[in-house]
């Protein structure tokens, strides 16, 4: 059975996802544990992502996003800079991750890094 990804509850995505991996549900389950603060489930959703779908930069981000609310910062920079490799023409998704990267910077005490990746963030996004 197939799972629309609008509106349907995150158990019933998390179910579809155990049972066929597709992206779009995957994309669902973190966007939705993301904004609901649940850090954990993202962390576990994006690490899955990371094994299954490795050249999706989604779950990089949302893999380093986990790891900077974990403190994690040197981790989360090498993630997100892997993670630029698979941007294609996301001027967005782009700045998201210098945003991203930003705070990993912050998180390190080094405020001329976290500038400059937050300038760069911002530079995209007036772009858009």
């Amino acid at each position: 059975k197939v799972v629309s990804t609008k509106n349907a509850p995150i158990e019933m995505l998390k179910e579809s996802f155990k049972s066929k991996k597709q992206f779009d549900v995957l994309r669902a389950i973190l966007m939705f544990e993301f904004s609901e603060e649940n850090n954990i489930e993202l962390l576990n959703f994006s690490e899955q992502g990371m094994e299954l779908f490795p050249a999706q930069p989604l779950v990089y981000l949302m893999y380093g996003r986990s790891l900077n609310i974990l403190k994690k910062y040197n981790e989360a920079i090498d993630v997100l800079n892997n993670g630029f490799d698979f941007i294609v023409d996301d001027m967005l998704l782009e700045a998201d991750f210098y945003e991203e990267l930003g705070k990993s910077y912050d998180g390190l005490n080094q405020p001329k890094n976290a500038k400059m990746n937050r300038e760069k963030s911002s530079q995209l996004r007036k772009n858009k």
